[in-house]
């Protein structure tokens, strides 16, 4: 069964366009290849923040949107663990030879990160809680998709921010 819940697509237009504006920004998307996130990953996060009108009409299978949620929930994780505080000094390095506005620009872009990638991490948590629901309330007294799914019981330890 999918859900095509209005509310579900406003949550998802939301991450994916704040995604899109402050986590692979034009001055940050340079350093994500360094993350070591698969290919399938960086498939799903591209389905779930770029190209959502794939499942407007058709709608998402609960297994589906859970996978594209633990995609986001391991980049989160990975750019905390691999950049940390260090992605200011990492974008200043990278923009220093550049015209001034524009290395300001990726400044601002770097120090913003933190708090924007927090939000995300919001998001998916509040998604993920709002698909475990309806799981719960389409599959009451049966299976639920996410029980199919072993690995996304780390979900939320990767989005915890210690």
């Amino acid at each position: 069964m999918q859900i095509r819940s209005s509310d579900l697509f406003k949550k998802l237009d939301a991450l994916g366009e704040h995604y899109r504006n402050h986590i692979q920004s034009s001055y940050l998307k340079s350093e994500f290849p360094n993350l070591t996130l698969s290919k399938r990953d960086w498939e799903e996060i591209e389905l779930v923040t770029a190209r959502l009108d794939l499942f407007r009409h058709q709608g998402f299978h609960l297994d589906e949107l859970y996978l594209k949620l633990y995609s986001l929930a391991k980049l989160v994780k990975q750019a905390r663990t691999h950049w940390g505080a260090n992605l200011k000094s990492i974008i200043s390095r990278r923009y220093a030879s550049r015209p001034a506005s524009e290395r300001l620009m990726a400044e601002m872009a770097a120090a913003n990160f933190p708090a924007n990638l927090s939000t995300l991490s919001d998001m998916v948590l509040e998604l993920f809680y709002l698909a475990r629901k309806e799981d719960a309330d389409q599959n009451e007294g049966k299976t639920r998709a996410l029980s199919s799914l072993p690995e996304i019981k780390d979900l939320e330890a990767l989005l915890a921010t210690s």
